[in-house]
């Protein structure tokens, strides 16, 4: 792959970074590789790796209030918590990622099953 390969592959999987490869081509009168990875790479997979070192911690925290709260803390998860977060799968699944096997097991054998919002929602891998 030369750098025009790895231009174009970057460009066909991330078709939003055609306007960056235009500014460069207009600021630089070419494309700087390592200047558009950084950009088109680095920069976004930094951020995205970050979050998900954010969103363990979110978990964590939804975790420590499902086992240690009382009926209303409980109550706040299950439903403004795990609610929203089954409403798109791909998210609730990297939920499921995050947090340990009893609480998957609780989800699904108790909130699934109990909570008319959550019918249609797709069990947790355990």
């Amino acid at each position: 792959m030369n750098k025009n390969d790895c231009i174009k592959m970057i460009i066909e999987t991330f078709p939003e970074y055609y306007e960056l490869y235009q500014q460069h081509i207009r600021d630089y009168g070419e494309v700087l590789l390592h200047v558009f990875i950084a950009e088109a790479i680095n920069e976004p997979l930094f951020l995205i790796l970050e979050q998900q070192s954010n969103a363990k911690l979110y978990c964590e925290i939804i975790e420590a209030m499902w086992k240690n709260g009382n009926a209303e803390v409980q109550n706040a998860v299950n439903v403004t918590i795990l609610e929203r977060l089954s409403d798109a799968e791909a998210v609730w699944q990297e939920f499921g990622k995050n947090i340990s096997v009893d609480f998957k097991n609780y989800i699904n054998s108790e909130v699934l099953v109990h909570n008319a919002m959550m019918a249609a929602v797709k069990k947790l891998s355990v």
